[in-house]
């Protein structure tokens, strides 16, 4: 977009007055004149390259570099920066570009080297590549709600010495932060609670990754089976487990975290309500407004579509084929066989699970299709199973 035609010289130098004064800033400027962002940091640069001369028609004032980048673009990148102090450089261009596709912005290694001379550039250290054995396991992640990451971010104080338990919800094919709700404590019904609300209004996703800590598995159940696992396998929710002691398992999730961290609880906030409006915050930014290198440049809200499976209304009770025998589980977690109780678990209280005969007197013991176990009707005991599974 051009300057007026009758008077450009007269539109330019009153252009460059006005953004002189500070009291505009760009993007109302060139509303103003009617120009596009791309002209008016041209027109800025210009000026501050050659004074009010080169703002002439025709003015070929000498530039003081070749292939020097614009005052008013390194200006741009540096301003963006302090907005954003924990971006790189690629992601600094790709937000800036987000926001005005016209701007002829130079190469990533230039703005890295723009941010370095101003001392805005934190040395990084050499990571160790860490080797990710459990993603063979997992189907190709090829679209939204396929499988998402659940976790209590490392608990801290806020200011007001309470502690802080941030619960939340990634979703692996989009990178989107679905949920990051602070707690006092970490519970059955503050978990339960959120992810039902999030249920309701974006659907189900078909599996969850968790690692073992509480509410999401117990240790010493079969299975590891909890009462959040329970619920969830009632929704036809896959769950994931990572191995113990093995965060890189859950490594896209653990690298949010740490970002989290860094831009929202150091310092931590005043109380409880000021963290979860610092959360707020980050997830607005995080999800619609952040550039993510793997992907292309996009912000997470661009590659998210919720899930087209509807929270049922009432929830149903598990199905089992045919042949397999079906036995109610009691309050106190065991089962009757032959006038006789035989425990499974307290987290399956109230529910029913199936049993499917593999040799003379030996059974798999099911809920819905996670192997919970093998039961020997001889001992009167079921066994957890021995082979790894992550159902």
């Amino acid at each position: 977009m051009a300057w007026k035609e009758t008077e450009p010289v007269r539109e330019r130098k009153e252009f460059v007055r006005m953004y002189l004064t500070r009291r505009y800033d760009m993007t109302t400027l060139c509303t103003l004149f009617q120009i596009s962002r791309k002209t008016g940091y041209k027109t800025i640069a210009r000026f501050e390259e050659g004074g009010g001369e080169a703002l002439n028609n025709g003015s070929r004032a000498a530039h003081s570099h070749p292939n020097a980048t614009p005052s008013a673009i390194t200006a741009l990148i540096i301003e963006a920066k302090h907005t954003h102090p924990s971006w790189g450089p690629e992601k600094l261009l790709d937000w800036l570009t987000r926001r005005d596709p016209d701007l002829d912005l130079p190469a990533v290694s230039t703005a890295g080297e723009i941010l370095k001379r101003e001392g805005l550039v934190k040395p990084r250290q050499k990571r160790r590549a860490i080797a990710h054995p459990g993603k063979a396991k997992i189907a190709p992640i090829t679209r939204p709600n396929q499988l998402q990451n659940i976790d209590y971010k490392g608990e801290f104080r806020t200011g007001d010495g309470r502690w802080c338990y941030p619960l939340t919800l990634t979703d692996t094919f989009s990178r989107k932060l679905l949920i990051c709700r602070a707690f006092h404590a970490i519970n059955f019904d503050n978990t339960r609670g959120e992810l039902e609300a999030y249920f309701r209004e974006h659907g189900i996703p078909d599996a969850i990754r968790m690692d073992n800590g509480n509410p999401f598995v117990i240790s010493r159940s079969l299975a590891g089976l909890s009462r959040l696992g329970v619920w969830l396998i009632k929704l036809g929710v896959e769950r994931i487990r990572t191995r113990p002691g093995s965060p890189q398992d859950n490594g896209l999730h653990e690298r949010m975290h740490r970002t989290l961290k860094e831009e929202t609880a150091l310092p931590p906030a005043a109380n409880l309500g000021a963290q979860q409006d610092r959360f707020d915050h980050f997830m607005a930014e995080y999800n619609d407004d952040r550039p993510h290198a793997s992907l292309g440049g996009d912000s997470p809200s661009d590659h998210f579509v919720p899930s087209n499976r509807t929270y049922p209304e009432r929830l149903q009770g598990v199905e089992y084929p045919g042949h397999f025998e079906t036995r109610a589980i009691r309050k106190d977690g065991s089962f009757r066989w032959h006038q006789k109780l035989v425990f499974v678990s307290e987290s399956l209280r109230n529910e029913r699970i199936g049993l499917e005969e593999t040799e003379y007197g030996i059974w798999s013991v099911y809920f819905g299709r996670t192997l919970l176990g093998i039961f020997d009707e001889a001992a009167g005991k079921v066994y957890g199973d021995r082979r790894r599974t992550n159902h």
